[in-house]
């Protein structure tokens, strides 16, 4: 029991310290945890007491950097104000200086005005003084003002006469003494320092070829091709036996040349045919002509010459190609230009002014179309329209004793002359007759009405003449070579007989002959920097005729316009015809509308119909209201040939139209009902041109409608071999550019009667 009991009071005694413990432990946290707790209390404050003092500092430094900003601004103000106060007194004090300048300016325009008076009224006194002191010697001397005057005059060039003829006595006798030995040395140092070659023109040139199976090729099928070539240019061309050579004959120099570079040419490329071959001349006779004005410019360059004027320049130029008496013109010249330099600096005289007269001494042998006078004469008048000095023209007039020598340059000259043409070898008379007479028998032609190109083959036996056939029919043109040649017989020398072809020609689209009818009359071509209205353009302006061109620029290039931009009578306008300002500011002052604007390419309108209606239908529209609201009465229209639709008669007539096949056909076709609406409605003169499709020049190879032809020569110049679709027996019809461009003018010069 004892320990029992012992057991229990030690458990209790343990649980009672244990409790006592834990009171005592609790009561010493419960005192920490207070005392935490009013430490946190106290820091809180102090915290709090810390942030209030750094917010009225900063409140205090706020306040303060704001004040200063007013101050600042206030003091700026004031600054302002100070200097606009400066600046209005300122002006105040400016207008008072003006105003009192002002009063000055008048009261000194008071006193000019009343010192004119004066002025006026001395100069009147004067005049007044002047009669009467004039009236005074008249009453004393028994003379008038008028003969004082000559009395002294003959006075004066008496004792000037007795003066100078004493002074010329002297002179003479003196040159006399010297004048055989003077002239001799001169003309011998002249005539050493002057060397030049010298060769006889020959009115033949020989063309060369490789092979004469070229020579098939160029007379052609039934010789229409050697027919071609000698009316174009005029030269007879002579294929015999000569091996790898054709012969050129012609008196002109220049013919044969434009026929000798058109032969090579043509010879290269290797198309000769008619057409081929009429393109290839006019584009040689292009290239002659910038050849001449080059030739006329580098020997003025060579002999030191300036400031020639340009036509005069252009003679020279042709001068390489005329002859005189065998010898050619532009040599002869130039070797008298560098004599009579010569000559001129040994006699004292000035070397210039005689080397120019020297050269343009011949200059009246140049022009085609001679008048009744000496080529000294004309070449005088020549020199006179352009502007040349006196003693130049002078020079030129009297080296042949024409008119009488006034300056010392003129015996120079003819002299000159006369050295460079007597030396041995240096001319053939016969020659010169010979084409003289040729020239005669051209002009003989040309002078019967009717009568557009003649031109004298074999050596002058015979003559060909071309006519105009809407002048000369087949009975005229027999009655003609009669006259012709009843002329040739009685006023004219010639040996032989003299064969006379008269030829009449009549084109199938002339248009050159009606674009005459569209001078002093102002086109607009819509579309003009495209594939075809670019052509028009160029054609257009080439004949004279004002155009303005109206593009976007989004399928039009500028590059096919840009030579043309600076020209006199072209305005480019850059604008869309979908907008109706755009249309009126183009059509301003318009006389004719080709309208050649339109967005193209079926595939194109398939994929976006919506645009190609914007553009083909209410951009058409469009230019037909312009063309009403700006009284142009004619509008020449670009239909298509797609309008035919799925119709599939052949030959293809207007009216005769199937269904459309895409959206484009379907936009090509409304322009032509709208034609017709505004024709009816408003009085409007519309022609649609249904274009099948169209190719040549300034034509966009990779564009829409590029086609077989561009793309086949494409492939060609690359040396590649051209894509041909379906099985090869597909055909298509292609149209030339030249051919819509007859079109248009033909469309544009229509008279047209409405009913």
């Amino acid at each position: 029991m004892d320990i029992i009991s012992i057991l229990i009071g030690l458990i209790l005694g343990a649980s009672f310290g244990g409790v006592l413990a834990y009171i005592f432990i609790k009561k010493i946290q419960h005192s920490k945890e207070k005392e935490i707790i009013e430490k946190a209390h106290i820091q809180g404050e102090n915290i709090k007491k810390d942030k209030i003092i750094q917010a009225k500092e900063k409140f205090l430094e706020l306040k303060e950097q704001h004040e200063k900003t007013i101050n600042s601004r206030e003091r700026k103000i004031q600054d302002k104000e100070f200097q606009f106060k400066q600046r209005e007194n300122n002006l105040k004090k400016r207008a008072n200086e003006l105003k009192s300048r002002d009063n000055e300016l008048i009261q000194i325009e008071e006193k000019l005005k009343g010192q004119i008076e004066g002025v006026r009224k001395k100069e009147e006194e004067l005049i007044d003084n002047q009669r009467k002191q004039i009236e005074i010697l008249e009453r004393v001397s028994g003379f008038n003002a008028e003969q004082a005057k000559e009395q002294l005059m003959k006075s004066l060039e008496k004792e000037a006469k007795s003066k100078s003829m004493s002074i010329l006595k002297e002179i003479k006798d003196e040159a006399l003494l010297n004048a055989n030995r003077e002239a001799k040395k001169i003309l011998i140092q002249t005539i050493q320092r002057v060397a030049a070659e010298q060769t006889i023109e020959n009115a033949v040139s020989v063309f060369n070829i490789e092979s004469d199976d070229l020579k098939g090729r160029i007379i052609g099928r039934e010789g229409r091709n050697i027919r071609a070539i000698e009316a174009a240019t005029g030269v007879e061309i002579i294929v015999d036996d000569t091996p790898e050579a054709i012969i050129l004959s012609c008196f002109d120099p220049v013919r044969r040349e434009i026929a000798r570079l058109s032969l090579h040419q043509l010879v290269t490329d290797g198309r000769i045919h008619p057409a081929r071959i009429e393109e290839v001349v006019s584009k040689t006779e292009k290239s002659i002509q910038d050849e001449i004005i080059e030739v006329g410019k580098r020997t003025c360059i060579d002999l030191g010459i300036h400031g020639l004027h340009a036509e005069l320049m252009k003679m020279v130029g042709r001068m390489k190609f005329r002859s005189s008496y065998g010898q050619n013109l532009l040599q002869h010249s130039r070797e008298v230009a560098n004599l009579c330099a010569t000559m001129a600096s040994e006699l004292g005289l000035n070397p210039k002014a005689a080397k120019r007269a020297g050269l343009l001494h011949d200059i009246g042998k140049v022009p085609e179309d001679e008048p009744e006078l000496p080529h000294a004469i004309l070449g005088m008048k020549l020199a006179e329209k352009y502007g040349e000095k006196k003693d130049i023209c002078n020079a030129i007039g009297a080296h042949h004793d024409e008119i009488e020598m006034t300056t010392m340059i003129s015996p120079v000259v003819q002299i000159c002359d006369a050295v460079s043409g007597a030396r041995p070898g240096a001319r053939r008379e016969m020659v010169e007759a010979y084409i003289q007479r040729i020239k005669e028998l051209e002009n003989t032609a040309l002078s019967f009405d009717g009568v557009t190109k003649a031109y004298a083959i074999q050596a002058g036996r015979e003559l060909r003449v071309f006519v105009e056939s809407e002048k000369v029919g087949d009975k005229r043109a027999d009655e003609l070579a009669f006259e012709i040649s009843e002329k040739i017989e009685s006023e004219m020398t010639y040996p032989g007989q003299v064969k006379i072809t008269v030829i009449r020609e009549k084109e199938l689209f002339p248009m050159q002959n009606d674009i005459h009818k569209l001078k002093n009359k102002h086109i607009l071509v819509t579309g003009g920097a495209g594939f075809i209205g670019s052509n028009l353009c160029h054609y257009l302006v080439t004949n004279k005729i004002k155009v303005t061109c109206l593009d976007n620029l989004i399928t039009g290039k500028l590059d096919n316009i840009k030579d043309l931009i600076d020209q006199d009578g072209f305005t480019f306008v850059e604008g869309d015809i979908t907008n109706i300002e755009d249309c009126n500011k183009a059509c301003e002052k318009i006389d004719i509308i080709l309208h050649q604007a339109a967005l193209g390419s079926v595939p194109r309108s398939i994929e976006n119909p919506i645009n190609t209606n914007n553009v083909n239908i209410n951009g058409f529209v469009n230019m037909l209201w312009a063309a009403k609201a700006n009284n142009i009465k004619r509008v020449i229209y670009a239909a298509s040939s797609s309008t035919y639709g799925d119709s599939k008669a052949l030959p293809k007539v207007e009216e005769n139209i199937g269904s459309p096949l895409s959206p484009y056909a379907v936009t090509k076709y409304v322009n032509e009902l709208y034609a017709d609406v505004f024709a009816s409605l408003y009085g409007l003169e519309l022609i649609g041109l249904r274009y099948f499709n169209v190719f040549g020049r300034k034509q966009d190879p990779n564009g829409a409608y590029a086609a077989a032809i561009p793309k086949f020569i494409k492939a060609f110049l690359n040396h590649e071999s051209p894509i041909i679709h379906g099985d090869g027996s597909q055909s298509r019809d292609f149209t030339y550019i030249d051919n819509v461009l007859q079109a248009n003018i033909l469309a544009a010069t229509l008279l047209i009667v409405m009913l």
